[in-house]
């Protein structure tokens, strides 16, 4: 019987997955099997009281057995099988022996509930420490900490934003003159070094696009001066870059980012598959920022801000920090409207 179980289970596995139905059918077995050994089995003991006890620790044992296995649901099955199992066994060989055998049930149950806690307190302790460690893939520690100390989880939704786009110029050529371990030795110092000033500006970072860096300000998180943090992001990147380009692949001059403001809003949250989670923003507002980071290249200008962008900063506040020079209304591809955009010049 137990051969057959067991090729049972194994024949589902390899052909049909593990479905949903599998977990319940070993669980079930399990306990089957154990009451059928503690009836059958000439080695257990069955004199006296010592029949309550034996039955007790077997069903026990294999009740938190399962709850290192399964899911919280599957608990609660196995709760009410290690009772029933524990009941019929006991009955079974000293049902003229109740009043020993009910106060038995109070420890028992105890002991049945400690296992169903632990395991709630265990899937939820997982399911922290996952997202946690999610959240650190794209926002600054100090972020994280403040998120958990407030319980204010990331969730889907609508949210005016600032958006930074960057983009490396003339990488195509960096790559075709160098080697690729050279390439990739080189871009993962420079995102590095991206990564550090974005999360001095309380940046959330939404992903790599190969040398293009997409960063969120204002999710999911949200501050009075968000598009200042940014604008301050991307000021601090572009002198980031004289220092930066020093001895890196025998350059012949500075490397040069350009780098695309924009502002308004999106839908954000953990968006993908239960394979593959991340946290990002969609909506049109992205696509007009990656837009105006590729019009960078066009003016042969390091940073371009949309009118949006600028008018969630006070004048006095943006001429602490750069200078603003109306650069063009541009129609860009897809959209009926056309946008006003600003080049910024930063205060050295």
């Amino acid at each position: 019987g137990f051969l057959l179980f067991a090729l049972i289970v194994q024949y589902t596995v390899m052909f049909r997955g593990n479905p949903p139905a599998l977990k319940y059918f070993i669980v079930t077995g399990d306990f089957l099997f154990l009451g059928i050994m503690l009836i059958y089995d000439p080695s257990v003991p069955r004199n006296g009281e010592m029949v309550y006890w034996t039955s007790m620790v077997g069903t026990l044992f294999l009740y938190y057995l399962n709850i290192l296995r399964y899911s919280k649901l599957t608990v609660i099955y196995a709760f009410f099988l290690a009772v029933l199992v524990f009941s019929v066994t006991s009955l079974h060989f000293g049902s003229s022996n109740l009043d020993y055998l009910i106060p038995m049930y109070f420890p028992f149950l105890v002991f049945l509930s400690i296992g169903y806690f632990i395991t709630v307190g265990n899937k939820k302790m997982v399911e922290e420490i996952n997202t946690k460690m999610l959240m650190e893939r794209y926002l600054a520690p100090q972020l994280v900490n403040e998120i958990y100390k407030n319980q204010n989880l990331p969730t889907v939704q609508k949210v005016d934003v600032a958006l930074l786009f960057s983009d490396i110029r003339s990488f195509t050529e960096i790559s075709e003159n160098h080697s690729p371990e050279d390439v990739v030795q080189f871009l993962n110092e420079y995102l590095k070094s991206m990564t550090e000033i974005i999360f001095e500006e309380k940046g959330t970072l939404d992903k790599f696009i190969g040398d293009g860096i997409l960063t969120i300000f204002g999710a999911p998180i949200k501050t009075d001066d968000d598009c200042l943090h940014a604008l301050k992001c991307a000021i601090n990147m572009q002198n980031s870059m004289i220092g930066f380009s020093k001895g890196k692949l025998n350059l012949r001059k500075p490397l040069k980012i350009g780098i695309g403001l924009h502002y308004g809003e999106v839908i954000a949250g953990n968006i993908g598959s239960d394979k593959r989670l991340d946290y990002t923003v969609i909506g049109d507002t992205v696509n007009i920022a990656s837009r105006i980071e590729s019009l960078t290249k066009y003016y042969n200008i390091p940073i371009i801000a949309s009118e949006a962008f600028i008018k969630t900063i006070l004048p006095e506040t943006l001429n602490t920090f750069c200078v603003l020079r109306e650069l063009d209304t541009v129609r860009l591809v897809g959209k009926n409207v056309a946008i006003k955009l600003y080049e910024i010049i930063a205060i050295t």
